[in-house]
């Protein structure tokens, strides 16, 4: 998404100082751990999510979303 005014290199600078960024805020995340409710939230949260999926399918003229899961036992 290039603009007229603004050159390949230049993108191509700013490419190279948000990977810089990113480096740094991974190196900082692994040096600092999250505190433990929030690791078992996401944890949860993945989990819940993993398992459902919100499908929409096109009903009586418009989209209407279902919640998929896995198949209960009975």
């Amino acid at each position: 998404m290039m603009t007229k005014d603004l050159s390949i290199e230049f993108y191509r600078q700013r490419r190279r100082v948000l990977g810089r960024r990113a480096d740094t805020r991974l190196s900082d995340a692994l040096r600092r751990p999250a505190p433990f409710p929030r690791r078992l939230a996401r944890r949860v949260l993945r989990a819940l999510s993993s398992r459902s999926h919100v499908i929409r399918r096109w009903q009586d003229g418009a989209f209407v979303a279902h919640r998929v899961g896995p198949a209960r036992a009975a």
